[in-house]
Formats: structure tokens, C-alpha cells, sequence
């Protein structure tokens, strides 16, 4: 729960705030008063910048390295940044994306496939690590349903789902299978779960098959206990990222410390869970060690949900505490809208 504080400023100490941060974001640079008085024409005077400056940083919203530097944001600076400054993207923004996504309504038809490009899009357009996560596919009806005999011993179950997502199952079997029962087989399977949703399927199978008489058969009794069958619980949302290389770029990652941990940290299952967590319907940021995660206290995370007839999820973001957040929330929420239709 993040919670969030309470500071008595005027709106002269928030301009002088938001003009200190968005200059730190652009330059990656300590910003002091001579530049704030040059670059942004506030009309008072720089002793003036120079007393709010110190204000700021009594309220921990800004430090220094030492006495003469300029200012740098705070994880406090940030959050209060996110919770009360706001932009829009240009128009001109709006036209590159919009070139951008007509790729993604051509592949609209692979949801795998989408769910990629649309990660590697994301890290593309932030030049940080872009992620999706895909959910309520449990939901989704079976249309197809085929049997590939991997060796003697295996079987490998296709499950394709009217979303698009086609789910695999491999089954080890203690014996080798007859041709015939494996046609028989295919065939009841597709003539008692085509049409079902996953949900139905885990919770109703062994019923729907029960009076056939291959319901003891190996390969039946084999899937209905599997736990990819079995389980009555949610699904696992779907996970799909971008490379890490457009992360790596950013100049808080040059150290090989930073980057262990920074790549220990996103391959790791705490990671993935933090993240399957994120169901807010407005989306959410997490700046630093909000996230409570101590691998990644140097990065903040952005999400924004989306939901289309088939699938829904979350769309996010990687990068260091030092992001331009809200044209990515932005970026976020319209490239949502767009997944949102096509999927």
C-alpha cells in the first residue's frame, strides 16, 4: 500500500518541482537555479529558486550529492510527481503510434504472436523493457482439440481456444498406443469438450467422459488427472516479454553490478508474481522500493490494463527510477485501448 504524504506547498514550490524533475528526467543531470532561471523563465529571481530548492528538499522531494551540486529527485519527489503533475501526448506522438499499431491489428489473429510483438513494441517506443501479461483466458472456449504422438511414450495434446491462445499439453504414458484408440480417442474428446470453456472443461471432465467406454483407457485417465486439466483453480496469467537490450542502453545500467541484478531480478518468480498481481483497473505505478521487492528498489514499474471480448491483462513497463512517467502512462493507456479492440 503506498502511502501518500502530505506537503504544504505553493503552486510557486510545485512549478519550481515539476520544472526540476522534468529537466532531471530529459538530462539525467543535477539541476540547480542558474538552469531552472535560464531554461524554464520563471520571473523570480534565482536566490529566490534557490530558497524553494531547499524547501523541496527539507520535504524530501529533492537531495544533492554535496553543497554546490544541483538537485536530484527523490523516490518521494517521483511519487508526488506521478500523483499530482499530469501531460497529454502530442499529436505528433499520436501519429507515430498509430503507424506502429496497424502492424499489430494484421497479427490481431495469433494471440501468442500479438502478446510479443506487442512487448517488443512497448520497449521500442519507452526504450525500456516492455511487458504483457495476459489473463481470464480460462474463460476462453475450445474450438479444436488434436492428439500428436510425440514417441512411444508421449502424447501431446493441442488445445486450441477461440482467443486464439492454443494451449499444450504433453502426457507420459507407461505404454505404447494403438493407432485406432488414438483415432477413437481424438474423436470423443472433440465430440464432449468442443464448445466448453477451460473452466468447464477442469471442472466437468471426467463426468462428460465417464460412460464412454475408453474412459479407463491410459490417455484418458492420464489427462483428466493432469494438473493442467485437473486444477479447478484460476489459470496462471500468460507472461510475454521484450529483450532487455533497450533497458541496458539506459545509463543507471552500465554497472555489471546494477545489470546481475537487474537481469537476476526480472528472471526471478517473485518478480513474475509481483506482476501477476497488478489487477487495478486505473493501472498502476511503483516507484522504487514501493514495490517491496529488494532486487528491483532502483526501478519503478508501469502498468495499464486492458480488455478485449477474448482475453484481458496488463500492459507494463521496466526502467529505472528515472523515466518520463507520465508520457509512458500515456504510451500505456492508448496502446491498452488499441489491444483492447483487436484482441
Amino acid at each position: 500500500m503506498i502511502k501518500h504524504k502530505k506537503y504544504s506547498l505553493t503552486q510557486r514550490d510545485k512549478n519550481v518541482l515539476k520544472a526540476t524533475i522534468d529537466e532531471f528526467i530529459t538530462s539525467n543531470q543535477p539541476v540547480g537555479s542558474k538552469l531552472l532561471k535560464e531554461q524554464y523563465t520563471f520571473k523570480f529571481s534565482p536566490a529566490t529558486i534557490r530558497k524553494i530548492l531547499s524547501k523541496l528538499e527539507s520535504y524530501n522531494l529533492l537531495t544533492h550529492i554535496y553543497t554546490s551540486s544541483g538537485r536530484t529527485p527523490t523516490n518521494q519527489g517521483y511519487r508526488y510527481y506521478v500523483d499530482r503533475f499530469d501531460s497529454e501526448l502530442s499529436s505528433h506522438l499520436i501519429q507515430e503510434y498509430k503507424s506502429h499499431f496497424k502492424n499489430l491489428e494484421s497479427i490481431s489473429s495469433n494471440v501468442e504472436l500479438l502478446m510479443e510483438s506487442t512487448a517488443t513494441l512497448l520497449s521500442k517506443l519507452t526504450k525500456l523493457f516492455g511487458l504483457v501479461m495476459i489473463s481470464g483466458y480460462e474463460k476462453s472456449i475450445l474450438i479444436d482439440i488434436e492428439l500428436v504422438h510425440i514417441s512411444s511414450d508421449r502424447v501431446l495434446v493441442i488445445l486450441v481456444l477461440e482467443s486464439g491462445l492454443i494451449k499444450n499439453i504433453v502426457l507420459n504414458l507407461k505404454c505404447d498406443i494403438k493407432k485406432r484408440d488414438f483415432n477413437k480417442i481424438t474423436n470423443l474428446l472433440k465430440d464432449k469438450l468442443l464448445g466448453l470453456t477451460l473452466n468447464d472443461i477442469n471442472n466437468t471432465i471426467k463426468g462428460r467422459l465417464k460412460e464412454s467406454d475408453i474412459f479407463h483407457h491410459e490417455i484418458v485417465q492420464i489427462l483428466i488427472e493432469h494438473p493442467s486439466i485437473n486444477e479447478t483453480k484460476i489459470e496462471k496469467p500468460a507472461i510475454y516479454t521484450s529483450h532487455i537490450h533497450e533497458l541496458l542502453k539506459q545509463p543507471e545500467f552500465q554497472e555489471a553490478s546494477v545489470i546481475r541484478k537487474t537481469l537476476e531480478a526480472l528472471d526471478s518468480k517473485q518478480f513474475q508474481s509481483c506482476f501477476s498481481s497488478f489487477n487495478d483497473e486505473n493501472g498502476i505505478t511503483l516507484i522504487g522500493d514501493e514495490h517491496e521487492f529488494d532486487l528491483m528498489d532502483h526501478c519503478s514499474i508501469v502498468s495499464s490494463p486492458f480488455k478485449g471480448e477474448q482475453l484481458m491483462g496488463q500492459l507494463a513497463i521496466v526502467g529505472p527510477t528515472r523515466i518520463p512517467y507520465h508520457k509512458i502512462k500515456n504510451t500505456l493507456n492508448y496502446l491498452a485501448e488499441v489491444i483492447s479492440c483487436v484482441c
